[in-house]
């Protein structure tokens, strides 16, 4: 019987909290918006399936380059091996990342990365070019249930005649009250760093500054236990510092075998919208995802990732 009044107990708050958090999404206008200085590989295949609303979640490592103050609520502590690459257009991206301890209530992540892929000259002929990043993220439990945390980027972009360097900070919070709920604050600023070619006039990279931007996001998890989490919904709306609008973002989780957990998620605003989806397969060893995702210039990107759980 007790059992029962606290499912229901947790299934009133996740109705009641998913409820108020669409009445105020439903009050703004909804506006796709997808440029991130994040490596390609960096989003993870189970957050590209959930239309990238995964600022609220803590599954492995991957979780920092959305929130680093995840970093303090993993539920895996894994070594991830990420793929992206777009089945027409050319362009392909890898990256290796890890969590390190840094004691009793703080984590770190640390990240590399590689893409490569072709631009577009000031001639308009198209041209290849190589990216590295290095990401280093920190989180600190600054309460009960509230963690702070912080990302550094560096991506370093180059071919024959031009390279620019480009550098980012994010600042997260997140907060997970109880084990089933958990809401998130992030903050994505971008200072540019100088670039430079042989001919500034025939430029052969552009390096483009993302605006500043702030994201919210809640997720909910169904049951509460950590062990095997049948369903999880994840709510997201990002904020572009001179821009109108909202990006608005939303993907659930299904997990009908502790094996096997299918994703999807949907992106909507005034110019399109777009579905995703996504599969994992998992042991107490390893994790196998994938997931694909439309690009109105490259066609569908298919994102593959590794976890090996340490």
């Amino acid at each position: 019987m007790q059992q029962t009044i606290k499912s229901c107990s947790v299934i009133r708050v996740l109705v009641l909290t998913l409820g108020a958090f669409m009445v105020l999404c439903g009050t703004l206008w909804a506006q796709s918006y997808s440029r991130e200085i994040r490596p390609l590989a960096g989003a993870g295949p189970r957050a590209v399936a959930m239309a990238d609303a995964h600022v609220a979640e803590a599954g492995d490592v991957n979780s920092f380059y959305w929130n680093p103050a995840s970093l303090s609520f993993l539920r895996r502590n894994s070594m991830i091996v990420n793929y992206a690459g777009a089945a027409t257009g050319g362009g392909s991206s890898f990256l290796l990342a890890a969590p390190f301890p840094a004691g009793q209530d703080q984590a770190l992540g640390l990240g590399f990365s590689y893409e490569e892929g072709r631009s577009d000259n000031a001639s308009g002929n198209p041209t290849s070019f190589a990216q590295y990043g290095v990401d280093l993220a920190s989180s600190v439990n600054i309460a009960y249930s509230l963690s702070l945390g912080m990302r550094v980027s560096v991506l370093f972009a180059h071919n024959d005649q031009f390279q620019s360097v480009l550098g980012s900070t994010s600042f997260g919070l997140l907060y997970s009250p109880v084990p089933a709920i958990s809401y998130a604050l992030v903050y994505n600023g971008l200072s540019l760093g100088t670039s430079y070619s042989a001919d500034s006039s025939q430029g052969l990279f552009a390096a483009e500054q993302v605006p500043r931007n702030f994201e919210i996001g809640l997720a909910f998890h169904y049951p509460s236990s950590r062990e095997h989490r049948v369903v999880t919904v994840t709510l997201a709306n990002q904020k572009f510092v001179g821009l109108d609008g909202l990006a608005y973002k939303g993907g659930v989780e299904v997990s009908p075998w502790r094996v096997l957990n299918l994703q999807a998620g949907y992106m909507s605003g005034p110019h399109g919208s777009e579905g995703r989806c996504g599969i994992g397969i998992q042991s107490p060893w390893i994790v196998l995802q994938y997931a694909i995702a439309p690009h109105k210039d490259r066609g569908p990107i298919h994102h593959a990732g590794v976890s090996f759980v340490l």
